[in-house]
């Protein structure tokens, strides 16, 4: 399918944070929107931005190695209680750890993870100050308008909403319902792809190139969707690429192990063998050698009986 390429979308093609190649990418439905994250921090270089459900990091660890690559200078702070919730069970119990490994060292110096509930990180900011909110929390209707409402105070001039989400129809996931609502309040984007990310220029002031792709036509925007659909695959892909890689190496790994157990054990069963072996043939040169002086003796007894005399006649009347 063919789609009109405007200016707007044929400029995004000469910027190379778009075919940035993520450097962590834990299990998530993120992996095909981290390229439009890319060009997020590339083109609002945003002063500080604020995550709402972070879970393994695919998403916020992409938006901190946008910020370190591309020198935005930005303040990332990601809030999470990392316990889970009905709709993603419970994490488990490494969760938070396994991200902090990987986040401390890279971004510790301009990034902070929350471990909080969102109602009580909210008076760390103050209002107007964050230029990017990015909601993944909760994902019903009544906890994703109560995110959006009680942090749109929050937001800057400048700033800008993303919503994850927004395509996923099934149980009680509401985004969908919300972002009909959002629609009609505010120029969006939606990526109708990896669950669907909604990206809302809430404030008076967003940055020009933004929000000419937040206004472009209908056709024009289905251009830019399947721009970053393909660009979100090579991501998928990647990511699936890698764990066939690491399921090849575990399974290669237990290949070796169970080698080493059937030597182990070759080598154990060829010992016992040889010992058998050894047993039995000492066994049978004992029987052999009681054999033969069984024979000596039968042979000795027969000497002797045939060396005695006759005295047989003697009892004859």
């Amino acid at each position: 399918m063919s789609y009109p390429l405007s200016s707007a979308v044929a400029d995004l093609l000469g910027r190379p944070s778009i075919f940035r190649t993520p450097d962590w990418l834990p299990e998530s439905t993120w992996h095909m929107h981290i390229p439009f994250a890319f060009l997020l921090m590339d083109l609002l270089r945003p002063a500080q931005l604020v995550e709402l459900g972070t879970q393994k990091g695919a998403s916020y660890c992409a938006f901190c190695e946008g910020a370190a690559a591309f020198g935005t200078g930005t303040r990332l702070s990601a809030v999470d209680h990392w316990e889970g919730d009905h709709q993603t069970g419970a994490y488990a119990r490494d969760t938070y750890d396994v991200l902090r490994e990987h986040h401390d060292p890279l971004y510790g110096a301009f990034s902070t993870l929350l471990r909080e509930s969102f109602d009580d990180a909210r008076p760390r900011f103050e209002d107007g100050s964050i230029d990017l909110l990015h909601i993944d929390g909760l994902h019903t209707y009544e906890a994703v308008r109560h995110d959006f409402e009680t942090w749109l105070p929050k937001v800057s001039r400048s700033g800008v909403i993303l919503m994850h989400d927004t395509e996923v129809r099934t149980g009680d996931f509401g985004v969908w319902r919300f972002w009909e609502e959002v629609q009609a309040r505010y120029s969006t984007l939606n990526f109708p792809f990896g669950c669907g990310l909604g990206v809302v220029a809430v404030g008076e002031a967003v940055p020009a190139p933004l929000l000419a792709l937040c206004r472009l036509p209908d056709a024009e925007k289905a251009a830019l969707y399947a721009l970053f659909e393909a660009l979100g695959d090579r991501v998928r892909l990647l990511h699936e690429y890698q764990e066939a890689s690491r399921h090849a190496a575990i399974y290669l790994e237990q290949g070796l192990q169970m080698q080493k157990v059937y030597e182990t054990y070759k080598a154990g069963a060829e010992e016992q063998i040889d010992t058998a072996m050894r047993q039995y043939q000492a066994m049978f040169e004992q029987a052999t050698a009681l054999q033969n002086q069984v024979a000596a003796l039968i042979a000795e007894r027969d000497a002797l009986l045939a060396g005695r005399p006759d005295t047989s006649s003697l009892h004859k009347g």
